[in-house]
């Protein structure tokens, strides 16, 4: 009788408590246009294929490029857009002004620079610190979702290269303070890229999450960049795939972690490079993956929006906001997901 009893109550909470449906959503990067028409249609346009998360770059350096003198106009204007439309902002903190880390202006995108010293790099810690606390404050009760740095295990991220020892003490002490604001934030490790191949002077994504937690650090949320170069139910010898996706979580498992939040905040292909219509195709199938295959992944954030030339065509839409295949592509699943609005 209570066996019968506990299988009922069992039924029951599955039935009133669901498993955590997959959010679908975009990389926007907002941040770097400073015109707020092509923001707002680019608002627009996630409207329209149902996205209910907009991962943007929250940078120092665009508010504070003076030391002492910091707007926020910008990302207020960015996150209210945002919330206004019902579309969830993410914010992804990386980089810092050149007085704070001690760049050079005319070094190639300086803002990426982490000092090396280590008298200098607990300055520009404290000073952080300072920055991210205001941030929390401000925008707590708009911005929920944290994501901390972007690809530190590259670098071309983190420069002059991958410190995992620094991003330890940066990303503790971002947590931290962000939680000391809001309780409630969703605060995940800065999306891994290249998880099993990559360049000299870098380090694979799995290896670098699986010493993070070598030292101790166990994310509240895993957030991941499985781009490949093939289809995403294709197999590619010494190279990146989709199904690296498997890997990551087998490592979460084994320390402990099957539980936690697993996100991809960025994935996708370029129709400059594979045209149109198999975009849409490998879209397809990886939306399909994500739905059967890697169930425990609750988010997915689609790289990119609308196409960015000369560098990224990856996007739903064109130059001239012109919809692609994949954009009905998205846009379907989202429905079916039930993201319709």
């Amino acid at each position: 009788m209570k066996r019968t009893l506990l299988l009922a109550l069992l039924v029951l909470l599955a039935y009133v408590c669901p498993a955590q449906a997959l959010q679908l959503g975009l990389h926007m990067d907002m941040t770097f246009s400073d015109d707020q028409g092509v923001n707002a249609r680019a608002v627009t346009l996630a409207k329209t294929v149902y996205a209910k998360v907009s991962r943007n770059s929250f940078l120092w350096h665009r508010v504070e490029p003076e030391k002492g003198k910091r707007d926020w106009s910008q990302f207020d204007q960015i996150v209210d857009m945002l919330v206004h439309a019902g579309i969830e902002p993410l914010m992804c903190v990386y980089g810092s002004p050149a007085w704070a880390s001690g760049a050079t202006g005319s070094e190639d995108q300086y803002w990426l620079h982490v000092p090396t010293d280590p008298a200098k790099f607990e300055a520009w810690l404290a000073q952080y610190k300072d920055f991210m606390r205001e941030a929390a404050q401000r925008y707590k009760g708009k911005v929920r979702k944290w994501e901390l740095w972007n690809e530190e295990n590259i670098s071309d991220a983190w420069r002059p290269k991958p410190n995992l020892d620094q991003y330890v003490a940066w990303y503790t002490a971002m947590r931290e303070v962000i939680r000391s604001v809001d309780k409630d934030a969703e605060i995940a490790l800065g999306g891994l890229g290249n998880l099993t191949f990559v360049g000299e002077g870098s380090m694979p994504g799995y290896l670098f999450l699986e010493t993070l937690y070598e030292k101790g650090i166990h994310p509240d949320v895993v957030a991941i960049h499985p781009y490949t170069k093939v289809a995403p139910d294709q197999f590619k010898q010494w190279d990146n795939n989709f199904d690296d996706i498997s890997l990551i979580h087998r490592i979460m498992e084994s320390h402990g972690q099957s539980g936690r939040p697993l996100w991809i905040t960025e994935w996708g292909w370029s129709s400059g490079e594979i045209g149109e219509q198999r975009q849409a195709m490998y879209l397809k199938k990886s939306l399909e993956m994500l739905e059967t295959r890697f169930k425990y992944v609750s988010m997915a954030l689609y790289f990119i929006d609308w196409d960015r030339p000369p560098q990224y065509y990856f996007g739903l839409y064109t130059t001239e906001f012109v919809s692609k295949p994949a954009a009905f592509v998205f846009a379907e699943q989202a429905k079916l997901l039930g993201q319709g609005r």
